[in-house]
């Protein structure tokens, strides 16, 4: 049990520090999404907890023990939640790098959302100290815990888009309009148009994904079409010049 344990944080320490080398190791592997996912719901978990410590702090009210007592019902919904969320992101991502030509499997955008969510633990240290300091004194560690997640914001975007890029086998550029430029649109879409928007968003990706399937499966029935041309070529021109030969000798 240790030792794939133990092998699993070796991969996510790898994917932390050195992002492209750990995912294209992983591109030909078997890998388990549990323990990313495992992380990823434990740091919403914390996120969750905090949040209800810190209202506490800040609002004193007469139901605190109440509150304090439902600090983990807060955690564990906050980490269903952004489990389901994730998942839904992993579908939106695996569309969109299908639809730009990539391939590749739900359950590695799956990872690379996890994965990605790893960095936001960077500044749930900070945050905690100011929980616990309170007053003027959490002032500072709130502006550290700011300030690291910001970096933690930009490393979990460089983890989605370079695990995209090398699980979908697509450029960065691709990579960052499937991971990140096109779900957020999708996202104000259905913000702005509501379900209107969810039913719009469902007719154009079903008409892309027609459309796609058209255009490859035109590119797959021109390619075989070519060969035998060539290959009918070399093997009638011999003939001819053969037949050629006799009226060449009568003519001598």
């Amino acid at each position: 049990m240790a030792g794939p344990f133990r092998s699993g944080l070796y991969r996510v320490g790898g994917v932390l520090l050195h992002p492209r080398q750990a995912f294209e190791v992983m591109a030909h592997e078997d890998v388990s999404i549990g323990l990313p996912l495992l992380l990823a719901a434990g740091i919403s978990f914390a996120e969750g907890a905090l949040f209800v410590a810190a209202v506490l702090r800040i609002i004193p009210l007469p139901l605190a023990p109440v509150i304090s007592i439902a600090s983990p019902l807060v955690g564990i919904g906050a980490a269903v939640s952004n489990v389901v969320l994730m998942v839904i992101a992993a579908l939106l991502i695996h569309l969109d790098a299908r639809l730009l030509g990539g391939t590749g499997d739900v359950t590695r955008a799956l990872s690379v959302v996890a994965y990605s969510i790893l960095p936001s633990a960077l500044p749930l240290g900070a945050f905690a100290l100011a929980v616990l300091v309170g007053g003027l004194g959490a002032i500072g560690w709130l502006a550290l815990g700011g300030a690291l997640w910001l970096v933690a914001a930009v490393w979990g975007v460089a983890l989605l888009v370079i695990g995209v890029s090398v699980f979908y086998n697509v450029d960065v550029g691709s990579a960052f309009l499937a991971a990140l430029l096109i779900p957020l649109v999708d996202l104000l879409v259905v913000i702005f148009l509501g379900k209107y928007g969810l039913v719009l968003l469902m007719a154009a990706y079903a008409l892309a994904y027609y459309f796609s399937r058209q255009s490859r499966a035109g590119g797959a029935a021109w390619a075989p079409a070519r060969e035998p041309v060539g290959a009918d070529v070399g093997e009638i021109a011999p003939e001819g010049l053969d037949e050629e030969r006799p009226g060449e000798d009568g003519g001598e």
